[in-house]
């Protein structure tokens, strides 16, 4: 465990792409009996889908404070069965390319028996992907890797971690199944910094009318996603933002 001058355990630092996830997150480890202290305490940044609102936000003297990175957000299963909820922990990010990094085990093994006391929680891996990756591909990529699910952030996580060298761990929960992909509508609409904006919204809803359907489903799986959040928070928020 990594500690600060006093003794105290240090705090990780907590990377999630979207307003939504952090406030599901946020609320969730505001029930933990320590959670006040732990968010206060804590670094919780927000960065955009694929860390595109990253630029800046991890400075050296951020990085050199922490104790570890924690991959946090939602997913797009790219195996078959997973549904929106899913609480994924897994064990090592793939490229693409093959490469794998690992998570920290002994931090790993912690928040499993946090979370698997409430959750049952998939630990295999995860491929990390520069684009979204839609429906027609997810199969192919689930074949070719072995990974369960898809995010755009985890790889980067782990590089940073690495260059730091200081341990990192990723959280996920799928929101997206392996037979449904992310419309549009909903990418366009949300900022570089992961904020949803509700005019953008309207305006791809306007020129793509048929994808109303898609975005009320991606809403409403969303809201199984948020609840797992809430719920890693409220059980792993002294696991997850402590090391």
């Amino acid at each position: 465990m990594h500690q600060t001058r006093d003794g105290r355990p240090r705090p990780a630092l907590i990377v999630v792409p979207t307003a939504a996830e952090r406030r599901a997150f946020v609320s969730g480890c505001r029930k933990h009996p320590d959670g006040q202290r732990l968010l206060e305490a804590a670094t919780i940044l927000q960065t955009g889908i694929g860390l595109s609102g990253f630029a800046g936000s991890l400075n050296e003297s951020v990085m050199a404070s922490a104790a570890g990175l924690v991959s946090l957000g939602t997913a797009g299963a790219i195996a078959p069965n997973i549904d929106p909820g899913t609480l994924l922990l897994p064990a090592q990010v793939r490229r693409l390319n093959g490469v794998t990094a690992q998570v920290d085990a002994g931090w790993h093994a912690e928040t499993y028996a946090s979370l698997q006391r409430e959750f049952s929680v998939v630990t295999k891996d995860i491929l990390y992907s520069e684009e979204v990756v839609q429906t027609r591909a997810k199969q192919s990529l689930f074949e070719q890797t072995g990974a369960i699910a898809v995010d755009m952030e985890s790889g980067v996580v782990a590089r940073l971690a690495q260059t730091a060298d200081i341990p990192f761990l990723i959280v996920r929960t799928v929101l997206d199944p392996a037979d449904q992909g992310v419309p549009s509508a909903a990418i366009f609409s949300v900022d570089r910094r992961g904020r949803l904006d509700a005019m953008a919204l309207i305006r791809q809803l306007a020129t793509r009318p048929f994808q109303l359907t898609a975005v009320i489903r991606l809403a409403m799986q969303f809201r199984r996603a948020a609840r797992t959040l809430r719920s890693t928070g409220r059980i792993g928020a002294g696991a997850l933002l402590e090391h």
